[in-house]
């Protein structure tokens, strides 16, 4: 666009140009003297015109110049107005081209507040005398069991005081023996097995000391130690009298009775824990439980 703008400036420019200089040269030929005209005056007549031709051309050769500096500086003109026109182009591309978006960095999450830890529940207090179920695991005897043997067992339901289940049932006791009465051991009495359990695990997971004690008993032996004593001392006397001499009576009624109380001590029942069996236990001190 530019180029053909010029282009055209310039040809303009030069077609006027031309158009002077021939206006100039055409102005500039002789005229014809007239007939009646003098030699003198022919003379000065062909002189002028030479000289009014020559200021012609050289007038439009000025005025030739001056179109060309206007051509140029319209040419001028028309670069600047191009190049404002380029400008203003590129400023309103500019504008209708959006900024890039500068990345937005996530704000932080405001913290939250901790919730307020719950209040614990107040302790409870399983007091003496307290019932429970024990079941045993393993079998005991009054004949095989001797004090100090480590026994344990677990809770055969859950121990609640006030609502509050202080242990789960299953919850592991352990103990040890520190009784045995057994019948085969001793004349006339009763046999029993007595179990004091010291740990047990309470619903949170702890183990906490405890006083539980389980105590079985047999059935009494006095009745019959007695017949069996009685009855070894009848033997004796039967074979005292079969000896003549008082003496013989007596020593026999004493071997008698001795013989009678050994069968006694023999023949004794004994208390007896089957494993899985379930026996009644009691707390025979006071504890208290503060978890959950």
């Amino acid at each position: 666009m530019h180029s053909d703008l010029a282009a055209a400036t310039k040809a303009i420019a030069l077609a006027l140009a031309a158009t002077l200089v021939l206006a100039a040269t055409g102005c500039g030929k002789p005229s014809t003297p007239a007939p009646e005209a003098t030699a003198p005056a022919q003379s000065a007549a062909t002189e002028t015109p030479a000289t009014t031709a020559a200021e012609q051309a050289a007038a439009a050769e000025t005025q030739a110049r001056e179109l060309e500096l206007q051509a140029r500086q319209v040419e001028l003109e028309l670069r600047e107005r191009e190049l404002a026109a380029k400008e203003a182009a590129a400023q309103t591309a500019a504008r209708t081209v959006p900024a890039p978006k500068a990345a937005t960095v996530p704000k932080p999450a405001a913290a939250r507040p901790a919730p307020a830890a719950a209040a614990p529940p107040p302790p409870v207090t399983v007091s003496a005398g307290t019932q429970l179920s024990v079941k045993f695991i393993s079998a005991y005897s009054t004949k095989t069991a001797a004090p100090g043997a480590t026994v344990n067992a677990e809770l055969a339901s859950d121990l609640l005081v006030d609502g509050r289940r202080v242990a789960k049932a299953g919850a592991a006791l352990s103990g040890s023996v520190t009784e045995v009465i057994s019948g085969s051991r001793k004349i006339g009495a009763v046999p029993a097995l007595t179990i004091d359990f010291t740990q047990l695990v309470v619903a949170d997971g702890r183990t906490t000391p405890v006083a539980i004690r389980v105590v079985q008993t047999g059935a009494s032996e006095k009745g019959r130690d007695t017949a069996k004593i009685v009855g070894g001392t009848a033997a004796g006397a039967i074979i005292g009298h079969q000896i003549d001499d008082d003496k013989g009576k007596v020593i026999g009624g004493i071997l008698g009775g001795a013989a009678g109380a050994i069968g006694a001590q023999k023949t004794g029942t004994e208390a007896e824990i089957a494993a899985g069996s379930v026996l009644p236990a009691s707390v025979r001190a006071a504890f208290t439980y503060d978890g959950k």
